[in-house]
């Protein structure tokens, strides 16, 4: 049976059934874009990181990234990039406990400054910020961090990546 179920107005299409068991089910399953990121903690002001700013966990500061820059210590530790408008957004428990009353009806900017956070996409395709500094960039290229921080290059064998290219990037042309 179903607990809770809703309809399109006119027509008929279900939207959403959320089942006697438990278990949802929506037309909203499937979402553009279809990223899947989490609220997480920054170092600095949150309004200095943008949308494509890639991010490494931080070794000074527990649960935080920081913008990646090639040449620190923790260049290894590449996590994700800061997105826009992911398809499913989750939230740590160190931000808070009750997600309906800890989001609540506020935007995104009232939680960026509450949580001094950033929604950080690590699974899907997440547009980045990128370099020629690596050379040309083609689809499939593995993308790492450059030099200036928060930005991606091309890769070279042996670095670590944060995903792939899925366009080209040739600055000078």
């Amino acid at each position: 049976y179903s607990f809770f179920f809703a309809q399109s107005s006119g027509n008929g299409d279900t939207e959403f059934n959320l089942r006697g068991d438990g278990t949802p089910l929506s037309d909203l399953a499937a979402t553009t874009p279809a990223d899947v990121a989490e609220w997480t903690r920054v170092v600095g002001d949150p309004l200095s990181y943008e949308p494509g700013d890639l991010v490494m966990i931080s070794r000074e500061h527990p649960r935080h990234v920081e913008k990646a820059v090639a040449g620190t210590s923790t260049e290894p530790l590449l996590m994700g990039a800061v997105t826009l408008m992911p398809g499913l957004v989750g939230v740590s428990f160190d931000l808070t406990d009750d997600v309906t009353e800890g989001v609540g009806s506020k935007t995104d900017e009232e939680l960026e400054q509450e949580w001094n956070a950033k929604k950080i996409a690590n699974i899907g395709y997440v547009p980045l910020k990128v370099t020629g500094e690596g050379g040309p960039i083609q689809p499939g290229d593995p993308i790492t961090v450059s030099s200036i921080p928060g930005v991606g290059k091309k890769a070279k064998p042996g670095q670590k990546i944060v995903g792939y290219s899925f366009d080209f990037f040739d600055p000078p042309n």
